[in-house]
């Protein structure tokens, strides 16, 4: 298992990655950070960024990355949300307890492409966001998981309201064209076309075990522990990577901000 414990330290070379850490002599700016961003490559699917030293004000950056060309994903909270524990049991955004590596956005008809997470308080310090990549599952399939089978199932989020939000588990990265696969952690799998339903006839158990596989077989292949410290911040690929939160305790006193971004519909390829 390739592990990454620091700010300090980039994925292995196969998983072509850019490079991890963006080091800052000086305080970023928003509106030099917003330009930094809008500057990479979106279409690339191999987004995964370390900024260290970032002095963002949210409600401004959310402004300025849209006159630069980003589209702005508003999710329940808003444009920003705050990811700190709040207690509420039906959401992991406001827990600080672990949360399982998972896609954001599903319920989404088009998720967002990037995700931007950023440190207003760290904290204690002891609380990691991890981060997996799952394309591993397509390298080993395995017999469990083997891709004939994944390609007939799709992934079933389920919002607070209960509603149901079904996509196909395997996808395509659609910018970068090579096979990814989503993951919820209020989801589960089923077979995705009735001729499937009658085939597989694959039970709940089943299908936890075979998201359970596909968890330990992406975090098998890349687990990145991101240690927070207040001013940093993070943007991943979406649909490439997979990010999640391990935790020993409840800190409530660890605080980040969440912004989505996409690349316009006109700016597609």
């Amino acid at each position: 298992m390739h592990v990454i414990q620091n700010e300090g330290s980039a994925p292995s070379s196969n998983h072509q990655t850019d490079n991890i850490i963006e080091r800052k002599r000086s305080m970023m700016t928003t509106d030099a950070f917003a330009d930094w961003i809008a500057g990479l490559e979106h279409r690339s699917g191999t987004i995964l960024k370390v900024i260290q030293h970032v002095d963002l004000e949210p409600l401004y950056f959310v402004n300025k990355i849209a006159q630069l060309g980003l589209d702005v994903v508003e999710s329940n909270d808003g444009a920003v949300s705050i990811v700190q524990e709040q207690g509420d049991p039906l959401d992991f955004s406001r827990q600080s307890w672990q949360f399982p590596i998972h896609t954001d956005g599903l319920y989404h008809a088009r998720i967002p492409d990037l995700v931007l997470l950023y440190c207003r308080d760290a904290g204690n310090g002891a609380t990691p966001t991890v981060i997996s990549d799952s394309r591993a599952v397509f390298k080993r399939p395995g017999r469990q998981l083997r891709m004939d089978l994944l390609q007939s199932l799709e992934l079933v989020y389920v919002g607070k309201d209960g509603k149901e939000f079904p996509s196909p588990l395997v996808q395509c990265h659609p910018h970068a064209g090579f096979p990814i696969l989503h993951l919820g952690h209020r989801a589960f799998i089923r077979a995705a076309s009735t001729a499937d339903r009658q085939k597989l006839r694959l039970s709940p158990r089943r299908g936890a075990r075979i998201v359970e596989a596909l968890r330990e077989q992406m975090c098998a292949a890349m687990y990145i522990r991101h240690y927070w410290k207040a001013g940093a911040a993070l943007l991943i690929d979406n649909h490439t990577f997979v990010h999640g939160r391990g935790a020993e305790s409840i800190d409530r006193q660890r605080k980040l901000l969440r912004i989505w971004l996409s690349v316009p519909k006109a700016k597609q390829l």
